[in-house]
């Protein structure tokens, strides 16, 4: 019994061992097939691992290979770019080369062009100097001989200066004439001094002979006494035969003297005889004449020329200059009253004093000096160019209708001026001109400050847009009748000193 107890123990034992076992066995299989399924996972994570990288690894060297590529596409064009440049410096050089030895050609072109002009210019200043050299050597020669003419002229000198009272006895056709050594010597080249020292200089004694006519003799020794004057000629045969003993005794200035002289005598007895027919001198060539004291009133002297003649104290009463040339005309004294002044020529060389009454339409005042000229009734209408005259006095002057824009007035006398229709606008320095009277005067845009107007008489004055700020003794003038714009209907007004406001009297509105 006790041994089937033990065996059914045991039998329990190992029923339960088995049991145990069995039970141990499942759970060690589930713990492999989980593990097994661990590593199956792991596996599929390696393999999936190992798949990225060997996706990685075939995209990096994918990359790689296009990397590789490109650089070595990149190294290509870097060798095909390097090989440009190359041939580019190449050319260059070659470029630059060519340009050196074509520069390099043109500078020696140009360095022998320059030492050939140089060498040119060299010899052209040697022939320059050599010329030169041999005008200087001329030169010198010439002062050497005109040297040697000066120290004879110098002893010639000293030996009259030594006996310059000494007496010359002259046989002119047997009769003895006298002069002395000093007359002589004034006219080394005339041939009585020749003759003279000539004789001297043989040492003979008498009288110096000459072959001439002795009737006039001694008008050819009046004029070695003096030389500056023509001797006084009883008439026109005797000035014929002094020219010919002139020309024969080698006075040269002395025939230029007679010539003269006979052709003034021809050229105012022509002026004379004209005056005394039609009084037409026009064109005529009257220079340089001597017309003083004549009258040449009402004579027509168009275009004449006149330059340097002596016109003082002459009549002009209405004559027509037109176109006369006045240079250095003395005009002094002389009566110009009417006479026509259009178009002359060079008034501003003339010598004048007064232009009382003259016509100025169209004259040229430029540059005249009008200063201390008695203006007095002289017409200024037309004139040209007045703005250019130097003027200190207009007194009396007839300026109807002159347009004085740009004139300067300053310290100008224009008492007495006949001033209507003048215009004022422009003017300079009006303020400092001495007027009595603005009658009937365009003073339109005109600036009168500074003007005094102390019994200055405006009546009839045109003032549209006149500046009247700043004018002095507005009050105290004459204002009648002014004429203001068409536009303006009230009254002109001003203020006083005394800043009282008053109407112009006898303002007139159009």
């Amino acid at each position: 019994m006790s041994g089937a107890r033990r065996t059914t123990r045991s039998q329990a034992v190992a029923s339960r061992d088995r049991q145990d076992f069995t039970t141990s066995d499942e759970a060690g299989v589930r713990e492999l097939a989980a593990l097994l399924e661990r590593v199956n996972a792991q596996t599929q994570n390696v393999t999936m691992h190992q798949q990225e990288v060997l996706e990685a690894s075939q995209h990096t060297l994918g990359n790689f290979e296009k990397d590789v590529a490109n650089v070595k596409k990149r190294r290509k064009e870097e060798e095909r770019r390097l090989k440009d440049v190359q041939e580019q410096a190449q050319q260059a050089q070659k470029d630059m080369q060519r340009e050196h030895k074509a520069a390099k050609a043109k500078h020696d072109a140009e360095l022998k062009k320059v030492d050939k002009d140089h060498a040119k210019a060299i010899k052209q200043r040697e022939q320059d100097f050599e010329a030169d050299c041999s005008e200087r050597l001329a030169e010198l020669t010439e002062l050497v001989k005109m040297e040697e003419q000066l120290q004879n002229r110098v002893d010639e000198i000293t030996a009259v200066a030594n006996d310059e009272d000494g007496i010359v006895e002259i046989l002119v056709g047997g009769k003895t004439f006298e002069t002395t050594v000093a007359y002589l010597a004034k006219f080394p080249n005339c041939s009585l001094t020749v003759a003279w020292k000539r004789q001297r200089d043989s040492g003979k004694d008498g009288p110096v002979r000459i072959c001439g006519d002795p009737r006039h003799f001694q008008i050819i020794l009046n004029y070695l006494r003096n030389p500056d004057q023509l001797p006084v000629l009883a008439d026109a045969a005797e000035r014929r035969w002094l020219v010919r003993e002139a020309e024969e005794y080698g006075l040269s200035e002395l025939v230029k003297m007679c010539h003269d002289a006979e052709k003034r005598v021809y050229d105012i007895a022509t002026v004379m005889e004209l005056l005394n027919g039609g009084k037409n001198l026009s064109g005529l060539d009257l220079r340089d004449l001597d017309l003083s004291h004549i009258d040449l009133s009402g004579a027509s002297l168009y275009h004449a020329c006149l330059s340097g003649a002596r016109l003082n104290h002459s009549k002009f009463c209405e004559a027509d200059l037109a176109g006369v040339d006045l240079a250095f005309v003395d005009l002094r004294v002389a009566d110009v009253s009417g006479a026509i002044f259009k178009g002359v020529l060079n008034l501003a060389q003339a010598k004048i004093d007064n232009l009382r009454g003259a016509i100025l339409d169209g004259a040229d005042l430029a540059g005249v000096d009008l200063k201390c000229v008695d203006v007095s009734g002289a017409v200024f209408k037309g004139a040209l160019n007045l703005a250019q005259a130097k003027i200190d006095n207009l007194r009396g002057a007839n300026l109807r209708g002159v347009n004085m824009a740009g004139v300067s007035l300053k310290g100008v006398d224009m008492r007495g001026a006949s001033l209507q229709g003048t215009i004022f606008k422009g003017v300079r320095n009006l303020a400092s001109a001495k007027l009595d009277n603005l009658r009937d005067a365009i003073l339109d845009g005109a600036d009168l400050a500074g003007v005094s107007l102390k019994g200055v008489d405006v009546s009839g004055a045109s003032l549209p847009g006149t500046v009247l700020k700043g004018v002095r003794n507005l009050a105290d003038a004459k204002l009648n009748n002014l004429r203001l714009t068409p536009r303006s209907a009230a009254p002109l007004t001003w203020v006083l000193p005394c800043e009282t406001s008053r109407s112009a009297p006898g303002i007139e509105s159009s």
